[in-house]
């Protein structure tokens, strides 16, 4: 049975079809994300895994939430409907996944890992210190794992410029680091 077959006997009679739709639901959303699930170097990662497997289950509770949105007049077939709300979630967790692997300078070096040499950290330290206040604490909320929504908050602008301000200062700092 296809997603769109289940749909309509769910539509047809909600309380007799609800599982039989709900396991076509999931069936459609994992062999969907496992088709999705390589990362930006075209390699599964443990974590690009979980990440996909998170954004999954996230979409399918949001379908079931707003099954209502889903509009079959305006000519839309429903599993259609259904890759491109998982589609959503799955870029948003890799893009998730890909800022948190970005970061330049992590926890470990500023100090919280015994194994990372004295002079790395001083080093990070070094470059940090060279930001503008602005910066250093857009740097210092990066690293303690805010998200780009409470950043543009606490910033009073809006989450675009937040991507760009994690761009323009990872910039600033590879210059830094390459002039020594």
């Amino acid at each position: 049975m296809t997603l769109n077959e289940a749909y309509q006997l769910f539509v047809t009679d909600q309380e007799q079809y609800r599982d039989v739709f709900g396991e076509e639901l999931v069936k459609f959303c994992r062999k969907f994300t496992r088709k999705r699930s390589n990362d930006a170097a075209g390699i599964t990662s443990e974590s690009s895994w979980a990440s996909s497997e998170d954004a999954a289950q996230s979409a399918i509770a949001d379908v079931w939430e707003h099954l209502d949105r889903y509009d079959s007049m305006r000519g839309v077939q429903f599993d259609t409907w259904v890759g491109s709300v998982v589609k959503n979630y799955l870029y948003k967790a890799y893009r998730e996944h890909k800022n948190h692997a970005q970061i330049l300078p992590t926890e470990d070096v500023l100090g919280h890992n015994p194994h990372i040499g004295i002079e790395a950290k001083l080093s990070v330290k070094k470059l940090l210190s060279q930001l503008s206040d602005v910066d250093k604490a857009f740097v210092q909320m990066k690293l303690e794992g805010y998200s780009v929504e409470e950043m543009a908050v606490h910033f009073g602008q809006n989450p675009q410029w937040c991507w760009n301000k994690w761009h323009r200062i990872q910039n600033i700092l590879k210059e830094k680091a390459s002039s020594g």
